[in-house]
């Protein structure tokens, strides 16, 4: 029990952060631009419309992985 709620304190906090990271991996950007603030608002105007069904899209495998790892870590 101590594992899953571990699990998912950590995967509330680090799902938005994975899923922003995901989405710059796999969107295509002209030649080899670098990240910018731009790209971010890009982001947030791609999700405006369900922010938080966005953000956390995955959430479920990302709490079964972390289940998993903290449950064999205690």
């Amino acid at each position: 029990a101590t594992g899953f709620l571990i699990a998912f304190i950590e995967s509330l906090i680090t799902c938005p952060i994975e899923r922003t990271k995901v989405y710059f991996m796999t969107t295509e950007y002209k030649g080899n631009a670098p990240i910018t603030t731009s790209s971010y608002r890009e982001f947030w105007n791609h999700i405006k419309d369900n922010k938080s069904r966005e953000l956390f899209r995955g959430f479920g495998p990302l709490l079964i992985r972390q289940s998993m790892h903290w449950t064999v870590f205690l």
